[in-house]
């Protein structure tokens, strides 16, 4: 298993996950990031003005695997999800 850690971005401005999850694949880490999303009851943040904040997954080296919007996490779960290119 990996670890990954799930970090916020919203208008300029990161908080990062400290303790993340451990998770078989970035696909599985995929679906921890909507759960984490929804446990951290994002869902007034994605019917602001801060529609485009931003959930990032990144690995336990620091690399950013995968990025989503929180409105498409929340709102339409598996759509807008974009893999970092190396």
């Amino acid at each position: 298993m990996t670890q990954y850690f799930f970090d916020l971005y919203a208008n300029g401005i990161r908080i990062m996950d400290a303790i993340g999850a451990n998770c078989e694949n970035l696909s599985a880490a995929r679906l921890e990031a909507r759960m984490h999303a929804r446990d951290r009851e994002l869902e007034p943040l994605a019917q602001s003005d801060f529609a485009g904040s931003r959930l990032e997954i990144r690995d336990s080296s620091g690399d950013i695997v995968a990025s989503m919007t929180v409105r498409e996490t929340l709102l339409h779960p598996g759509e807008g999800e974009r893999e970092s290119k190396p």
